[in-house]
């Protein structure tokens, strides 16, 4: 079913919606977590497990949802996945405790499962390629919106509401959501499209769950302790035995020889390092303006303002090199941008000028924005187009995964040096604690940054023979 050139923006408009709930709930939710610890008692590793239920359920379904959207209908299932996440947050709004806040947050990272990499597949339904990548520039930038938007919005309802008034937000944006979409997107999908079949995608949503669980053990036993070994075990070769089997099976649900393609390879390396370092930086850097300079809910969010406003200065900064120079240098001058920025904050005390503090988060929000535009189009411009909802659930996945290794194993890092109760530390362990996060992501942002500008190519590196047609696009992006 094509679209009229009249209703396209509608549509895009509409799936800039969808990006931008889910986003607007992580910033949210970040900066309330020194609330949720005082008033429902939660510790650190409670903490990690309120945000990584959300990212660790969003991972193992990716795929899944991405399969069952081609097969299904992806407007279909978009539609079904707004609605999963408006009850989750109705549900988490209301909870009396962590136990029903980390359920709330199960569905509605089965939700957003959906929602993310859908607003991206569909887009080639939508959109002629000649039109494609522009769109494409806009969609990213509704997720960015969310960041800017979240903050100040959650601050100003915590200071004047209770707590669950930040997921609460959520619903009105939803029911936007659902109303643009189901007046303006077409149905798509592949109903010749191979399911998910539930042995195999048992066996990698359990590996997944196995191996992060073990991952976010490791602040409370200890790295060898069997509480962490046996689950990281468990989950590693549960995931190799699912990826072992789609690559012999003829028609796999994933294909994995999307990896034998450079500009898919080394541009989800860069996605995904960048993800990991935005969730350290977000579980970090809101608890430090509240725990250690004394702001309120409103101060955090408008403190993080810079931040969120460099990113989408360097989201325009990235589309604009990706068009002048390729993939590769626009990944690795975001990724020097964002290292740059970080190893500033490493130098963050608990006195530092709040213009200091402005200027490193603006340096690394261009940085993030810088290098995740450029790495998304080039892996976006690699999918088939049968296969839109699947492959983008792939990226989607290891992207989530990058999410919650940055809050599992850097909130591990702060817990560590601060204790397990971050609302009772002393000031300089905090303020230690996010200068070894910060530090330990710049240096791995260099390193990504060296080798994106080793391994990711050009724009006038030849096409694969599978993927002619898209690399064509990417190299007018």
């Amino acid at each position: 079913m094509s679209v009229p050139p009249s209703r396209r923006w509608w549509a895009l408009s509409a799936l800039m919606l969808c990006a931008l709930v889910v986003d607007l709930d992580t910033t949210v939710l970040n900066v309330s977590m020194p609330t949720l610890a005082r008033e429902l008692g939660a510790d650190t590793g409670r903490l990690q497990w309120v945000l990584n239920a959300y990212t660790i359920v969003m991972a193992a379904l990716f795929i899944p949802a991405g399969a069952l959207a081609d097969r299904l209908g992806r407007k279909k299932v978009l539609l079904w996945a707004l609605g999963l996440f408006a009850a989750g947050s109705v549900l988490g709004a209301y909870a009396p405790d962590t136990g029903v806040l980390i359920a709330a947050r199960t569905l509605m990272g089965a939700g957003a499962a959906a929602i993310l990499p859908l607003t991206m597949s569909i887009l080639p339904t939508v959109f002629p390629r000649g039109q494609l990548s522009k769109a494409m520039a806009f969609a990213s930038v509704a997720g960015m919106v969310g960041f800017p938007l979240g903050p100040v919005l959650g601050g100003f309802l915590l200071d004047h509401f209770w707590w669950g008034a930040v997921l609460l937000v959520n619903i009105p944006v939803v029911a936007f959501a659902l109303i643009a979409c189901a007046v303006t997107l077409p149905e798509s999908g592949d109903r010749e499209r191979p399911g998910f079949p539930p042995v195999a995608t048992a066996v990698a949503m359990l590996g997944l769950g196995a191996f992060m669980y073990g991952v976010i053990a490791i602040p409370t036993h200890g790295r060898l302790s069997p509480h962490v070994i046996a689950p990281v075990v468990a989950g590693i070769a549960l995931v190799a035995l699912f990826v072992r089997g789609q690559v012999r099976a003829a028609r796999p649900m994933v294909d994995f020889g999307l990896f034998a393609d450079r500009n898919f390879l080394w541009g989800t390396a860069a996605a995904v390092y960048v993800s990991l370092a935005l969730a350290g930086l977000l579980f970090v850097f809101p608890q430090y303006l509240r725990l250690v300079r004394g702001l309120d809910g409103v101060e955090t969010g408008t403190a993080m303002l810079p931040f969120a406003l460099g990113m989408l200065a360097g989201g325009q900064l990235g589309s604009v090199l990706l068009r002048r120079t390729g993939f590769r240098p626009a990944v690795s001058i975001g990724m020097g941008l964002l290292a740059a920025g970080l190893a500033l904050g490493a130098l963050t005390t608990a006195a530092s000028p709040l213009v200091f503090i402005a200027a490193w988060t603006a340096l690394a929000g261009a940085g993030v924005g810088g290098a995740m535009v450029p790495a998304m189009t080039a892996i976006l411009l690699t999918l088939p187009d049968a296969s839109a909802g699947v492959g983008s659930g792939l990226n989607q996945t290891l992207r989530g995964v990058g999410s919650a290794l940055g809050v599992a194993v850097l909130g591990g890092l702060v817990a560590t040096v601060a204790g397990s109760r971050l609302e009772t530390a002393a000031t300089g362990d905090l303020v230690t604690g996010m200068a070894v996060v910060l530090a330990v992501c710049a240096v791995g942002s260099v390193v990504t940054g060296i080798l994106t500008a080793a391994f990711l190519p050009g724009r006038r590196d030849e096409p694969g023979e599978t993927t002619e047609s898209t690399h064509d696009l990417a190299r007018t992006a």
